[in-house]
């Protein structure tokens, strides 16, 4: 791996720089980032525009990365426009072959260009600064709840992780963040200052909860009412900075109106964080696996799902296993650990030494089957990998 955006540069200017046919939206963050991000396109869409979305992880299917108005591209397109990239790489005799993650931002890149975007909203995969996403020039730099992850990439203080994040603000663009511990905020302003952005904070205050029902919140925003059709109390927070993105995106001439962003609001969906299938029993798909993330899980599940709970348990190694077990396991009768099919993930021993009273399994199959026989809510958490695991077979019923 090398890090540094001169990589991606080269495969686009290689392509043309079709980056530069659209404006983007860029959207870094600790937590969160993923949901402020399908918030605006989704009220883009629904506002009639040719928004093109490219977040991470995928679940089921690499396709799901990248989305045109309420569609993922079909396979040919991926496919066509990877090619393409793949062609670029290879005229250039790169001294290091790209990495996955610089690839499919190239294909991002390229294929919203083929299919006539007229926005492009854009997930940071990793920090901010020396992304792939970030060698666009963005209309709008967002930066979402910020935490500890990422550690031995980013700094192991929030300080350093913020200065990382703010590496997608620039000079006379607009910036927004949510609000953040006060050594965070210190280096957001900070940095924002030293390259000239204009940065704006989304403050607790300035939105106002007035309601839910099965965690599914309304609140009001500006004088206006919104409902949530993704469940959890903090999405309200992550609604609220998108808000705010889509009030200047209006100002710089976007056509948006009232109703077409509630009603995109309203039809924001993230498969894998808190996402919930219905069933007997019903089974709750969450990715986070950060210690900010499992405390969003943990209060959600607290606040609206009864005891008894099963979990389906797995994690990657690069992430810090103790505070994210710490915040969950109390909450559960029966836990049964996965080992994911990953070089990078933790062993089932491992998972064992951390969670003593889980029962170990030999894979996502087993232990699904297990937890759905015991009859209580299913929650499968830890791991994006592990949830996308369990989403394929649950599309294929399998554990049945």
């Amino acid at each position: 791996m090398k890090f540094g955006l001169d990589t991606t540069r080269s495969i686009m200017k290689a392509l043309g720089n079709p980056q530069c046919e659209y404006p983007s939206v860029i959207v870094a963050g600790t937590n969160g980032k993923g949901s402020v991000a399908s918030f605006i396109h989704q009220a883009l869409t629904a506002s009639g525009l040719n928004s093109g979305i490219f977040i991470s992880p995928h679940l089921e299917n690499i396709e799901e990365r990248f989305r045109i108005k309420n569609n993922n591209i079909s396979r040919d397109e991926f496919a066509g426009s990877f090619s393409r990239v793949l062609e670029a790489v290879d005229s250039l005799g790169l001294p290091l072959h790209p990495t996955f993650f610089e690839l499919i931002t190239c294909t991002a890149f390229q294929c919203f260009a083929e299919r006539g975007a007229d926005t492009a909203v854009l997930e940071v995969g990793m920090g901010g600064r020396l992304d792939s996403t970030n060698i666009v020039e963005p209309v709008l730099s967002i930066v979402t709840s910020i935490g500890l992850d990422h550690q031995q990439y980013l700094g192991n203080t929030l300080a350093l992780i913020a200065g990382e994040k703010a590496g997608i603000f620039r000079r006379g663009i607009p910036a927004l963040s949510s609000a953040q511990p006060g050594e965070v905020s210190a280096v957001l302003v900070k940095k924002a200052a030293e390259v000239g952005a204009v940065l704006e904070f989304v403050k607790d205050e300035d939105y106002l909860i007035n309601g839910e029902s099965n965690g599914y919140y309304r609140f009001f925003y500006h004088g206006e009412g919104f409902n949530l059709g993704i469940p959890g109390s903090r999405q309200v927070g992550n609604a609220a900075l998108a808000l705010r993105g889509l009030e200047i995106l209006s100002g710089m001439g976007w056509p948006l109106n009232r109703m077409d962003v509630q009603k995109g609001i309203s039809e924001m969906r993230r498969p894998g964080v808190l996402e919930i299938v219905r069933g007997d029993p019903d089974i709750i798909l969450d990715g986070g696996h950060n210690p900010a993330a499992a405390e969003t899980l943990r209060e959600y599940l607290v606040k609206h799902v009864n005891s008894p709970r099963t979990l389906v348990f797995g994690m990657m190694k690069d992430k810090d296993i103790k505070p994210v077990t710490e915040s969950l396991t109390t909450l559960f009768d029966h836990i049964f650990l996965v080992p994911i099919d990953s070089t990078r993930a933790y062993k089932v021993n491992e998972l064992k030494s951390c969670i003593p009273e889980g029962t170990v399994t030999k894979g996502a199959a087993e232990a699904l089957e297990k937890a759905m026989a015991i009859g209580d809510t299913v929650v499968v958490a830890g791991s994006f990998y592990l949830a996308g695991e369990i989403k394929r077979i649950l599309t294929r019923g399998r554990s049945l």
